[in-house]
């Protein structure tokens, strides 16, 4: 058990960064009321295309806080989350990310990453494949290729079934280069135009060592919680709260909040 004075400075941090989010949402709803004129998809992120359409693009920002590990040692982390995209057709979207690390320290290896998305299905079973990959600066090693599909099939206009969008992972650094499969599935429910949530978990990760051939199941059930407001279809803002392993949610989780604006 923290520490009350702990556990009030983590809350006060929290709440710091959320005041900038905050501010910087103010900004967005103005900015989004010229946006909107130009985007071509519905308000109901339930209803949108897997990939963004052809001329329309996207830039997003959101603080998370960390926590990685229960061991004291290891600081909780709260960085950055930064992304711009754009459609280059009607089946083809591009996204550039930067995550960055200002907390405990400012972090100088900061990795690029970037998902090329390609929809293949569409109407109430929709899905598109996703090929992610980067690198990181200060020499630190190259990102892991991660590929998958995002899917998703409509039960009821309001209420879908999805998967994650990046079910393999492959890295490309290290003495093992470990290689990950998981099934990531969630439940998404829409209750109004302007409102979306989501739960999500894992039905399995398994991991394959190189070296040794080894075969891994990861332990625990991780869960994930996200809830989306959209005042337009150009602006959503969102929150998120997932936990690494559902039977110890306080050994190890992450915090988001942030903002997607379309153009």
């Amino acid at each position: 058990m923290l520490p009350r004075t702990q556990i009030a400075g983590r809350a006060a941090s929290i709440l710091s960064d959320a005041r900038v989010v905050l501010r910087a949402v103010l900004v967005l709803v103005i900015a989004t009321t010229a946006a909107r004129a130009g985007v071509d998809q519905p308000q109901a992120i339930l209803d949108r295309p897997r990939t963004l359409p052809a001329g329309e693009a996207q830039v997003s920002g959101a603080v998370v806080y960390t926590r990685a590990s229960p061991d004291p040692a290891i600081d909780d982390t709260t960085s950055l989350q930064l992304g711009a995209g754009a459609g280059l057709t009607d089946a083809v979207d591009v996204t550039l990310m930067v995550p960055l690390v200002v907390r405990p320290r400012l972090d100088a290896d900061t990795a690029v990453l970037g998902d090329v998305g390609v929809t293949f299905a569409r109407g109430r079973s929709s899905a598109a494949a996703h090929v992610l990959g980067g690198w990181e600066h200060g020499g630190a090693p190259i990102a892991p290729i991660e590929l998958g599909v995002d899917a998703q099939y409509l039960v009821t206009p309001r209420v879908a079934i999805f998967t994650g969008d990046h079910e393999l992972s492959i890295a490309l650094s290290g003495d093992t280069h470990p290689i990950t499969l998981a099934l990531p599935v969630g439940v998404a429910f829409q209750p109004a135009p302007a409102v979306h949530l989501q739960i999500a978990t894992k039905l399995f990760e398994l991991g394959l060592r190189d070296r040794d051939s080894a075969l891994i199941i990861r332990d625990g059930t991780p869960l994930a919680l996200r809830a989306f407001v959209s005042p337009s279809n150009a602006l959503d803002v969102f929150a998120t709260a997932a936990l690494i392993d559902l039977v110890h949610p306080r050994d190890a989780f992450a915090l988001a909040l942030g903002v997607r604006l379309f153009f």
